[in-house]
């Protein structure tokens, strides 16, 4: 993770576990990654766990490049 990247920006943090994404499981990152290339310019919410605590953020999604 990049400070002021993207994720840091989303409010995702080293060591967070992401567990969903618009409601759907991400087992996955090959999965997580899918749902999110469905979804550009959304804004959704990802389900994370954070220290054994789950907690929800709102992320607004980017366009791929070359899509």
């Amino acid at each position: 993770m990049t400070t002021g990247g993207l994720a840091d920006r989303a409010g995702l943090g080293p060591g967070d576990v992401i567990r969903s994404a618009a409601s759907v499981p991400a087992p996955t990152a090959e999965a997580l990654s899918q749902t999110l290339a469905t979804r550009p310019g959304q804004t959704i919410t990802v389900a994370i766990t954070r220290s054994q605590q789950s907690r929800t953020v709102p992320v607004t999604l980017g366009q791929l490049p070359g899509r």
